[in-house]
């Protein structure tokens, strides 16, 4: 594959090259007076698309695409260097992501108040042990669904996979508000506890757009504003959660499933022993 990366490198200098001569030339030719003088410069801009045609060998881009499994005889060079391209940022992508998924699968899914009292330090952290957890709950669910008409069935099980999508989402990429990640750890932290009186609670503080705190973290820099705005959607800086927008609403409503079917399954547990 190491053929493959110089290949795709030297695509996408030339390709850069192209791109930045091209706008140079677009740009003098917008600000210039007289047409007649800029046509011969535009003119030039198709030479350097032959130029990254002619710096790859067919052989050397037929070895790469077949590495990929990528072959079509159907496609004509240009076609097999977009298609070469493509491929070779979805294998980035890919590995990135198998590497990402490495890095969660390491961590302890257990979230402690060291865990959260240091969102403001290593959130990377919190964000990863938030996903284990998530994920291990949905697992248990997968395990031990309910049958109807009890309400945690297969069917809403697929419900809430399909509303955390967007949650689970956030959090790799980084895109999870402060607050929220706050308030979502404490309801797991409780949750962990089976103190579900509180996870509830801590869920409630998430719906409105308060932050929630375990006992025994004071502050972390994080603070929560007055509920009314939130509720009543005066101030748009601070609506609540659930009114934030309709993929939102739905992840809010997995994760309050989620308090209830780990409630459903403890007090069954306790009720067998």
């Amino acid at each position: 594959m190491a053929l493959t990366g110089l290949l795709s490198e030297e695509i996408a200098k030339k390709r850069k090259a192209a791109k930045e001569n091209a706008q140079a030339k677009r740009t003098k030719q917008e600000t210039s007076v007289d047409t007649e003088q800029s046509s011969p410069e535009m003119a030039k801009v198709a030479p350097e698309k032959e130029k990254l045609l002619d710096s790859v060998s067919n052989e050397d881009l037929e070895r790469s695409l077949k590495a990929f499994d990528g072959e079509d005889p159907n496609l004509n060079k240009e076609d097999k260097l977009r298609k070469l391209d493509l491929l070779v940022k979805a294998e980035h992508r890919n590995d990135a992501y198998k590497a990402y998924l490495d890095e969660e699968n390491s961590v302890d899914p257990i979230i402690t108040l060291d865990d959260i009292g240091a969102i403001t330090t290593n959130k990377r952290q919190l964000e990863l042990k938030l996903r284990r957890s998530l994920k291990g709950i949905i697992k248990l669910w997968e395990c031990k669904p309910q049958e109807p008409p009890k309400p945690y069935t297969v069917g809403m099980l697929k419900e809430v996979k399909r509303d955390l999508v967007k949650l689970l989402y956030r959090l790799r990429v980084g895109k999870l508000d402060d607050s929220m990640i706050l308030s979502l750890a404490t309801i797991i932290y409780y949750i962990q506890l089976q103190d579900f009186v509180k996870a509830n609670e801590s869920y409630m503080k998430l719906s409105i757009g308060n932050v929630a705190y375990p006992i025994g973290i004071r502050d972390v820099g994080i603070h929560a504003r007055h509920a009314l705005s939130k509720i009543t959607g005066e101030d748009k800086s601070t609506i609540a959660n659930v009114m934030k927008g309709e993929s939102t609403r739905k992840w809010i409503l997995g994760v309050k499933r989620l308090i209830s079917y780990s409630e459903a399954i403890n007090k069954q547990t306790k009720e067998r022993a």
